[in-house]
């Protein structure tokens, strides 16, 4: 509301009888003291309420050599960041590309951060390879592909656990959201592939869902 100035209360009284005089100040006085109260200065405005605090939960399958599962890295405020880890040392050391999809469970809590895919340590390059990283999200699946490129061998993992690719969420509301590796659709499942594109039958995916959570 528009608070009447005390300038313009004085002059609309002149010529007003004594009593009516009277009654216009606890009117305007009554008004003013409605317009200040409240701890939004009685404009009626809400404040916005907090972003909600992402938190991540990984599956309760356990790490293992040649097992890729979701792994919490870091938080911060209402943006998680995982990785998509593999566990070493790997029976295979001609590991060159992955493909897999990641399901959310419920895409109003939870969505990937365009732009946020990260390269892990899992694969290295040598003789003048390089790499590719494709991340996209479709409705409740975020597509990932990440490959080595440039030709020659791919590589083992030798340490206990490995980042294939970090990726963020941003939170969006409080729920809770289960993530789990998939294969594309019509597909059998996630895969590993080595130099030459054949799967490694070795490296297997966690099936349990892992979860994220906004507080």
């Amino acid at each position: 509301m528009n608070r009447p100035s005390s300038s313009n209360a004085v002059s609309s009284n002149r010529g007003i009888p004594a009593v009516a005089q009277m009654l216009l100040t606890v009117l305007v006085v009554g008004t003013l003291g409605g317009c200040s109260g409240g701890g939004d200065g009685g404009l009626g405005i809400i404040p916005d309420s907090p972003s909600p605090t992402a938190q991540f939960q990984s599956s309760s399958t356990p790490p293992a050599a040649d097992r890729v599962w979701l792994v919490g890295k870091e938080s911060s405020a209402d943006l998680i960041t995982m990785s998509v880890a593999i566990g070493g040392a790997t029976t295979s050391t001609d590991l060159y590309s992955f493909a897999f999809d990641l399901v959310l469970g419920d895409t109003s809590v939870a969505q990937y951060v365009s732009g946020s895919a990260d390269i892990g340590s899992a694969l290295t390059f040598e003789g003048g390879q390089a790499y590719s990283v494709l991340v996209s999200q479709a409705g409740d699946r975020v597509i990932i592909g990440v490959s080595k490129t440039g030709g020659g061998a791919g590589n083992g993992v030798s340490a206990s656990e490995a980042a294939v690719v970090d990726l963020t969420f941003r939170v969006l509301k409080e729920g809770t959201t289960s993530i789990v590796l998939a294969g594309p659709p019509g597909e059998p499942g996630p895969v590993a592939l080595d130099s030459s594109g054949a799967p490694i039958g070795s490296v297997l995916f966690d099936t349990s869902s892992a979860w994220i959570a906004g507080i």
